[in-house]
């Protein structure tokens, strides 16, 4: 390749002498053809040197992998089945053995919780807030109210971005309005798991040598950190979730208090008895609770209504909380 470079510079030299002004026509076909010639030896004149391996070093390097003793080989491959079974097994027992340390130490500080998730405090001032709370005198049921997620200054583009929509706040709901025979508390989201019991290693992964159980050891250690890490996460990622839960709830409140939300409705309705199968069942003095009308937004602004945090702060530690989360 170096050296049709240089003959193709003598050339291109030679070209400027007088003796080959004439010749012009046939010495650039053979220029040509010289181009060709070293375009076929290895690619363009320009192109840096690129270091490859030949065809034979290629077919070495594959011999020498096949050149591998199969005993080696085999016994690689236990280890990596040792490995990873090992880890397999360490992490469940790691993952319910640190969940159970975190709920004991959730426990044993439940009353700053309660202050800090008043999960009750806010379900009692929805049902205050129903539609037809004076009709409904009963605490048979529960009602758990929504949760609103609120974004400031929110865009939004159209597909051909020809229209751009700036919101200075925007509200969503969340999760919907529910009822429920019981208050929904920071206990059923924090310390409500369904521990299921680790599965029984395989006997074929079990280690059966001293290396082997050295290797054992070692992704022992490996899962067990994995599991530790993964109940953490979970522990962690639960603690977000009712925080914003709480933070929606207390924020359908504050909306509704403003009016800029309309309350539901509930319905209750009672039967002496009901027969759902006359064969094999039957239900006697029924209550039946029913959201017939779901909370909305409302959009008659002139509605709306200012709202003094100390109308409301003295109700519970609910409104202490939001603030602070501001």
């Amino acid at each position: 390749m170096q050296k049709s470079a240089r003959l193709l510079v003598l050339l291109c030299i030679r070209n400027h002498d007088a003796s080959f002004t004439l010749n012009m026509q046939r010495n650039s076909f053979f220029i040509a053809i010289l181009l060709l010639f070293a375009f076929l030896r290895g690619g363009s004149l320009y192109a840096k040197d690129v270091q490859v391996k030949t065809i034979d070093e290629l077919a070495e390097m594959h011999a020498e992998a096949q050149s591998l003793d199969p005993e080696q080989r085999a016994i690689e491959a236990r280890l990596k089945i040792v490995r990873a079974g090992a880890i397999a097994t360490a992490t469940p027992h790691a993952f319910i053995t640190e969940m159970r340390k975190q709920q004991a130490r959730l426990q044993a500080v439940e009353n700053e919780l309660d202050a800090i998730f008043p999960f009750q405090d806010v379900q009692k001032m929805a049902v205050d807030q129903l539609s037809n709370a004076d009709e409904i005198k009963t605490l048979s049921f529960v009602f758990i109210p929504p949760a609103i997620a609120e974004y400031q200054r929110a865009t939004m583009s159209s597909p051909k971005s020809d229209v751009l929509r700036i919101a200075s706040s925007e509200y969503v709901f969340v999760q919907p309005a529910r009822l429920a025979t019981a208050p929904l508390d920071w206990r059923d989201l924090l310390l409500t798991f369904d521990f299921a019991e680790p599965p029984k290693p395989n006997p074929g992964v079990l280690p059966r040598n001293k290396m082997e159980q050295e290797v054992w050891r070692q992704g022992i250690a490996e899962g067990w950190a994995a599991g530790i890490e993964q109940a953490r996460f979970e522990m962690k990622t639960r603690l977000i979730r009712a925080a914003r839960l709480l933070r929606g709830m207390i924020k359908y409140v504050y909306l509704v208090e403003q009016r800029m939300i309309e309350p539901p409705i509930v319905a209750l309705t009672r039967s002496p008895v009901e027969l759902n199968a006359p064969e094999r069942e039957m239900a006697v003095d029924v209550w039946r609770y029913r959201i017939v009308v779901r909370p909305r937004f409302n959009g008659n602004v002139s509605a709306w209504r200012a709202v003094w945090s100390g109308e409301i702060e003295a109700r519970g530690r609910v409104r202490s909380y939001e603030h602070n989360k501001q």
